[in-house]
């Protein structure tokens, strides 16, 4: 099982299925995640459909912007799976909840 530290970018991204990582590069991957310093899960479901559990989370982070510290409330939607017999997050897709 891996576990990801507070700026462990590396081990994130190698969760990623391999359509998800060909969508995006590392370093844009990395890029979108220097300015967070925290996450608190706030809600979380998941459900199997098959092969595969579609995971829904609410997650509040807490980002660094130009003016300080501010706290964003974000919708996530996860399927994952098994890819090449190692446990991947295939798909993903998230909204700020405003």
């Amino acid at each position: 099982m891996k576990n990801i530290n507070y700026g462990d970018y590396v081990t994130a991204y190698s969760l990623l299925g391999s359509s998800w990582k060909s969508k995006i590069s590392y370093e844009k991957f990395r890029n979108g995640y220097l300015d967070t310093l925290s996450v608190t899960v706030d809600d979380m479901n998941a459900r199997q459909q098959g092969d595969t559990v579609s995971v829904t989370a609410v997650i509040t982070a807490e980002e660094r912007k130009n003016d300080g510290i501010s706290y964003a409330k974000y919708k996530l939607n996860y399927e994952i799976g098994y890819e090449n017999d190692e446990l991947k997050i295939l798909t993903g897709k998230g909204e700020e909840i405003k």
